[in-house]
């Protein structure tokens, strides 16, 4: 599952805010289906990038940019790891 690939790459670069890492994860949201989306397994990509920017706070802006402009539910609990009050 890729969802689990994500978090194993969240655990390996904690706190770099990898750019190629945060791409693949943002575009492997972008391109699923609904349904797929809809998993609880998909809880793990927010996770993955919680991971990503722990202690970077302050450069996730673009990130929770493109997380706001996804239309399905789980954008919600996506950025509920950056702390967002959107």
């Amino acid at each position: 599952m890729s969802a689990l690939a994500a978090l194993s790459l969240g655990l390996i670069f904690v706190g770099t805010r990898n750019e190629d890492v945060v791409t693949i994860i943002i575009e492997t949201l972008q391109e699923r289906p609904e349904n797929q989306l809809n998993m609880t397994m998909a809880r793990f990509f927010g996770v993955a990038l919680g991971l990503l920017f722990l202690g970077k706070q302050e450069s996730c802006e673009p990130t929770i940019d493109v997380i706001n402009t996804m239309t399905h539910p789980i954008s919600k609990f996506l950025n509920l790891f950056f702390f967002n009050e959107k």
